[in-house]
């Protein structure tokens, strides 16, 4: 049986089924009716607020996220779960929003449209069901409200939720999954963990702390552990197993091609930076961490859902650390890989301010949660900032448009070039394939950084949080039609007669060297393309470096 909290008012005296606290009784239908419609307030003013605050902070989709959307669109119309049709390669690690996105494909609406509302929908959940986490905590409403502001006023959580990318329904499922742990359903909680699995391979951790919480508890929920444990492990080897089947892979081919050896440190000090700058950004979140962990270790012993939960929670939060560090970060803005985790904190914010905890340190706990609160609403008011460097260009203050920086405009006035001009076996190859891809979505695309590409996921050079290449196999064995860099500095290792196969034209930063902004068109298929980047100033390589010609 599960250990009680001693609670000396016969109001709030917990009534216990099936071994595990489900509601709070009262004395009397009246005071509970009051109750549930305060909750019901609390969880309408979490929902509305987070959404409004994220839907409000809206910059459009990041470039990934297109990427997604073409596997979805190819699932949907032809039944190939692939970004060129025929090409049987797993680039995208988020299976599960892939495939909730595919039937938004084939609506007439726009696909930003709709899945900017999807995105909304996840969100919502998330904000609802951590208000019930908090609830199932034993915060009271109040507590409750403070605990979600940590999600309505971080502005990395908010930009993540809305980029288009699988962040909203990782966050849902994380949400879902703890409330169905404090709830004692073992079972549900590890189909969540599950689904968690299918989202982000990373969160295949869950399932064991969840099985491992259920027999720690003892009763029903460890005999449901077996079950829960089943279920999981369906999940896990029967995906793992289809991936063989189809890709040849254990794992997508975009894990393999960012991955390093475990011997290799150099490549895991741009992790650990990446942590270091998501914790400068919001140093109240390792705060939460760490304050909750001191607390959790008082009171580990106790086989309650509260204490269990903290534990997966914890545990979680540091193999989230983990993982990024050794996995080099991440290039992409707003400290993806670690805000999604945001309900996690949240969660423990609820459970130091809940009636629960011992009042000694209250005064302390309220006011690092108004300090959490104000920190992070002055950085949703002041909006989009400068860069500061932050996490290689990937900082919480990094506020460019997404779609509307020089690196989109270049790729769009080379879609506008491209569009129509290219035959059915063209290869069109592109540093940042997501938002081309889609626009061109019946052209066939090579990735140089080795994400779609298993030859170079394997051999190619890795080149820190974005994957591996090997320009020379690139440029030499692929041999695009048309080679698209937003960074001439790729070609610093190229082969000099590779390069010369092609004519190269500028599209900026045309008298900066390596920062120049290249189409390449190989020189014995250029024909009408040549053409249509005529207005493009024309570059050769002088003295090693990219020059404009005279």
């Amino acid at each position: 049986m599960v250990t009680v909290d001693r609670i000396s008012d016969p109001a709030r005296r917990p009534i216990v089924e099936d071994d595990f606290v489900t509601v709070t009784a009262t004395a009397a239908s009246s005071t509970l009716s009051r109750q549930d419609r305060a909750w019901l307030r609390v969880q309408a003013v979490a929902c509305l607020v987070t959404v409004g605050a994220a839907l409000s902070l809206y910059s459009g989709l990041i470039d990934d996220a297109y990427i997604t959307f073409r596997y979805s669109y190819n699932l949907a119309h032809f039944g190939e779960y692939v970004f060129n049709r025929g090409e049987w390669v797993e680039g995208a690690t988020n299976l599960l929003w892939a495939l909730l996105v595919a039937p938004l494909t084939l609506v007439p609406a726009r696909i930003e449209t709709s899945v900017l509302t999807l995105s909304l929908v996840c969100l919502a959940w998330a904000a609802w069901r951590s208000t019930q986490c908090a609830r199932a905590l034993g915060a009271g409403p109040v507590q409750a409200l403070l605990a979600a502001a940590l999600l309505a006023t971080n502005l990395a959580f908010l930009h993540t939720m809305t980029s288009g990318l699988e962040a909203p329904l990782f966050a849902a499922l994380m949400a879902e999954m703890m409330l169905r742990l404090l709830r004692g359903q073992i079972v549900k909680a590890s189909v969540c963990s599950s689904l968690l699995f299918l989202t982000r391979p990373e969160a295949v951790v869950f399932g064991p702390l969840i099985v491992l919480a259920g027999w720690r508890w003892g009763g029903a929920p460890a005999r449901r552990a077996w079950l829960g444990l089943s279920l999981w492990l369906a999940t896990v080897l029967g995906v793992t197993l289809l991936r063989w089947l189809i890709y040849g892979s254990f794992v997508p081919n975009s894990v393999i091609a960012k991955m390093t050896d475990l011997t290799t440190l150099s490549h895991s000090r741009f992790g650990a930076r990446y942590v270091l700058d998501f914790w400068i950004s919001a140093p109240y979140l390792p705060l939460i961490a760490i304050g909750a962990g001191l607390r959790w270790l008082k009171y580990m012993q106790q086989r309650t859902g509260p204490i269990l939960a903290v534990g997966v929670a914890l545990t979680g939060i540091a193999l989230s650390y983990v993982v990024t560090a050794r996995n080099g970060g991440d290039w992409m803005p707003d400290f993806r890989l670690l805000s999604q985790y945001l309900v996690l904190y949240s969660l423990l914010a609820a459970w130091l301010l809940s009636r629960r905890v011992e009042r000694g340190s209250a005064a302390l706990t309220y006011a690092i949660a108004g300090l959490c609160i104000v920190f992070g609403a002055a950085q949703v008011a002041r909006g989009p900032v400068a860069d500061p460097g932050f996490g290689h260009g990937a900082g919480i203050m990094h506020r460019v448009p997404r779609m509307e920086t020089e690196d989109a405009a270049f790729y769009d006035a080379a879609t506008e070039r491209l569009n129509g001009r290219l035959g059915a076996g063209d290869v069109i190859s592109a540093e940042a394939i997501g938002r081309i891809g889609w626009n061109l979505i019946d052209a066939r695309f090579h990735d140089p950084t080795g994400l779609m590409d298993p030859y170079l996921a394997r051999h190619g050079k890795l080149r820190s949080f974005f994957g591996s290449e090997d320009v020379n196999y690139t440029l030499g064995t692929v041999a695009p039609r048309v080679v698209l860099w937003h960074s001439a500095a790729h070609l610093k290792s190229a082969d000099p007669a590779v390069v010369q196969r092609y004519e190269m034209r500028c599209y900026s930063h045309c008298e900066d060297t390596w920062r120049m902004r290249l189409v390449m068109l190989r020189r014995d298929q250029a024909g009408a393309l040549r053409e249509a980047f005529a207005g493009w100033p024309a570059v050769e390589i002088r003295g090693g470096v990219p020059s404009l010609m005279p």
